[in-house]
């Protein structure tokens, strides 16, 4: 869609609406992915599909340092008999499983304490509300109706990727810690030692991830960046540009890049922006393998490699400009749609 925009010159289209259409293509891509196992044909490799990054000693590193907390929570159980310890092993191991698969742990740590606290402080609302109003003996129906608010507003964070763990976090506290019931009166006892055990499940699930085997290399929007130019230059450099590697990169860095912290719409389209340009310039050499136009990319590539900063020069410009202008047919548009791309990814960065 980035690249159909680019060829056209429309630029009255929306990020927004970009960003909506290739993840539906990608859902769409994913659903038929089962289908495919139904099929035997020898050019199908289902180990190409949508490959992710991976990383074996991370893997190992995570789940050493799961275990350990585990065994912590219920050693710290054991030993004081805590009538809450059960919530604080409970939620402890959900909440440390959940940063153990999270991109960021250590910035999703936040978003788990946010939805603690609004967990705790709904639920004491609750409490003071609804389980102190005489009428919900009345009509026991009241509970049930009293709880939706809760629950739209729970869902309404689960199904954001970036609120997904306040959304997690404020719903367990609240039910574990009120555990909301038609038959009896809630016990404000109770209610302090299950929220208090959900915090100290959090507070040693947390000091765990940030002591046991830190967190040292975050993923970044920069090095998303940087990894997607430098297979952009080394397949300029080989002449070979598999679109299949692209189609699958570009789905793993952007679901990355949308779930990390300070991710912006100018990230998102410099990603795009980049395999888009893979595109434009898989079909130039379909048509010219030697073209002057793409070397010159190539080497102003190689300096924002070096430099961290995309800086064209207006004398490069110049010269690129020259360049398309003697070319013709589909070389002519398709050297357009790449300057055009190269443009958009220069103003982004001098803004």
């Amino acid at each position: 869609t980035n690249t159909q925009q680019q060829n056209q010159k429309k630029k009255k289209e929306k990020l927004a609406d970009i960003k909506s259409d290739f993840l539906n293509i990608i859902k769409k891509s994913l659903m038929c992915r089962a289908d495919i196992n139904k099929f035997d044909h020898s050019k199908i490799k289902i180990s190409n599909i949508f490959l992710e990054h991976k990383s074996a000693l991370e893997a190992v590193i995570r789940g050493i340092r799961a275990f350990t907390i585990t065994g912590i929570l219920l050693i710290t159980w054991y030993i004081t008999g805590w009538s809450g310890g059960h919530v604080m092993v409970s939620l402890g191991v959900v909440y440390m499983i959940l940063l153990t698969t999270y991109p960021a742990p250590v910035a999703g740590g936040k978003h788990m304490v946010y939805g603690t606290i609004l967990g705790m402080i709904v639920g004491w609302i609750y409490i003071q509300t609804i389980y102190s109003s005489q009428y919900t003996f009345i009509s026991p129906s009241i509970f049930f109706i009293a709880q939706l608010p809760v629950l739209i507003i729970g869902s309404r964070f689960l199904f954001v990727g970036k609120t997904f763990l306040l959304g997690v976090t404020f719903l367990t506290t609240f039910y574990f810690g009120l555990q909301p019931s038609n038959t009896s009166v809630v016990s404000y006892e109770t209610f302090m030692d299950n929220s208090l055990g959900a915090t100290v499940g959090l507070i040693i699930t947390g000091l765990g991830i940030s002591i046991i085997f830190p967190e040292k290399k975050r993923i970044k929007n920069e090095k998303l960046i940087k990894a997607t130019i430098k297979e952009l230059v080394y397949a300029l450099k080989k002449k070979n540009l598999n679109m299949s590697n692209v189609v699958r990169h570009t789905h793993d860095r952007l679901r990355l890049s949308d779930s990390l912290e300070k991710c912006t719409s100018d990230d998102f389209l410099v990603l795009t922006n980049l395999s888009s340009l893979f595109i434009k310039f898989h079909n130039i050499f379909e048509y010219k393998k030697n073209s002057e136009f793409i070397t010159i990319i190539d080497k102003q590539l190689n300096k924002w490699l070096e430099t961290n900063m995309f800086m064209m020069e207006n004398e490069t410009l110049d010269d690129l400009e020259e360049l398309i202008s003697n070319e013709t047919g589909e070389v002519h548009k398709l050297s357009m749609c790449a300057y055009s791309i190269l443009l958009e990814l220069k103003d982004i960065y001098e803004k």
